[in-house]
């Protein structure tokens, strides 16, 4: 986990993207239980306002990777 800290804080916004969406189309195959699911969920919710979630949670999957 140091390790992957020490390479976030050299990486520009375009990397740390990259990285986040290729982690995550991963992590979406991975058979993480329900809980899991709602945990990586909830990280990723925690920095939005009300009307950001709710801009998400309408949107369609397709439009967030154009994003």
């Amino acid at each position: 986990m140091s390790d992957a800290e020490f390479w976030a804080r050299a990486a520009t916004f375009e990397d740390l993207r990259a990285v986040f969406l290729a982690a995550g189309r991963m992590l979406a195959r991975y058979p993480l239980e329900p809980r899991g699911r709602v945990c990586v969920i909830h990280r990723l919710m925690a920095g939005l306002s009300d009307d950001e979630r709710q801009e998400i949670s309408c949107a369609n999957p397709a439009e967030l990777d154009q994003g």
